[in-house]
């Protein structure tokens, strides 16, 4: 999948790398600081912990310990995303319901941080995916021309769509 597109955002989990999370000990914990903080139970685990954020950055690093198993990086690289990201001859950006700490720690590990122009992750904004506030930030560092927006869920599709960005699942492509 060659295209010519001026730039190519990339989501993380599940796209670029796969965390390897116990899923239900976050959903528990950010479903107990919810309680305790009166956000509602019905939004999504990503506008929960975006809304936890609001209140207290404490909550963003608890979610930053939880995703990086309290400091050790635990995941594994999908390796079509990184073979394709080394062909491309420009830098890539991400938009992430990850913490941007999260991103930049398995980039960094990886040789991979000097790929990628600009992370936005869930402590850099208010709003989650599909929400736009992500690609409103990163506008300003973007080149000019059109978009590839790459995930893995129907959230990233949305949220390409949001953005007006063009879209494919990460496992469409083939480097």
């Amino acid at each position: 999948m060659k295209s010519s597109y001026a730039n190519y955002i990339f989501d993380f989990d599940g796209t670029i790398a796969k965390l390897i999370i116990d899923w239900q000990e976050c959903k528990n914990l950010v479903n107990k600081h919810c309680s305790k903080n009166n956000i509602a139970n019905d939004l999504s685990l990503s506008q929960k912990i975006a809304e936890l954020g609001q209140i207290s950055e404490h909550y963003l690093d608890v979610i930053y310990k939880l995703e990086t198993c309290n400091g050790k990086l635990n995941y594994c690289l999908i390796k079509p995303t990184i073979n394709f990201i080394k062909s491309l001859e420009q830098e890539i950006y991400i938009i992430s319901n990850n913490h941007s700490q999260t991103i930049v720690d398995i980039l960094s590990k990886e040789g991979l941080i000097d790929n990628c122009k600009k992370i936005i992750g869930i402590d850099n904004v208010t709003f989650s995916k599909p929400n736009n506030e992500a690609f409103k930030k990163i506008k300003p560092y973007i080149n000019l021309g059109s978009s590839l927006y790459i995930g893995d869920k129907e959230t990233d599709q949305q949220f390409a769509k949001e953005c007006n960005l063009d879209f494919i699942y990460v496992n469409k492509i083939i480097a």
